[in-house]
């Protein structure tokens, strides 16, 4: 278990989160909302996955982010090393065109990037039925990777 913070980060400063579900890699799982906003679980495991949406310029944005589970282990036990409880942070920085993720885990003032993280985004009028979401970011082929967990 590690000790970090899940952050999301918008270049459109417009952008307004519109809750989460987290995953993480011993199965457990927490929402993240207005009434809810930090995760309930400390110290957590590393993160599976997130199911994320915002909302700006008139659409709602839902994102799903699957982490490479060979990655996810690696760059927490590099980053935390023998001190899992000194403070990180997991953030995501989303593109102003809403297309485009920066995905790093910070500790220590260090920076170790996420690159093989499988995400696809979907966008949408609000109250529009999902039948009418247009995918509009997909960085993998065919069904995404399974997380196995540890």
């Amino acid at each position: 278990r590690f000790n970090y913070d899940i952050n999301f980060e918008f270049e459109n400063k417009a952008s307004r989160p519109n809750g989460s579900a987290y995953g993480f890699a011993n199965k457990e799982r927490c929402n993240i909302n207005q009434y809810n906003p930090a995760i309930n679980i400390r110290p957590t495991s590393p993160i599976r996955l997130i199911n994320t949406g915002w909302i700006v310029d008139g659409y709602e944005y839902s994102a799903w982010f699957y982490f490479n589970e060979q990655e996810v282990l690696r760059v927490f036990d590099e980053a935390y090393g023998d001190d899992r409880e000194q403070k990180g942070e997991l953030r995501i920085l989303v593109s102003k065109y809403n297309n485009l993720f920066d995905i790093s885990l910070r500790v220590a003032g260090k920076v170790y990037p996420l690159k093989a993280t499988q995400i696809r985004v979907f966008k949408q009028r609000p109250g529009e039925d999902d039948k009418y979401a247009v995918l509009i970011y997909k960085n993998y082929e065919d069904a995404h990777t399974k997380f196995i967990g540890q």
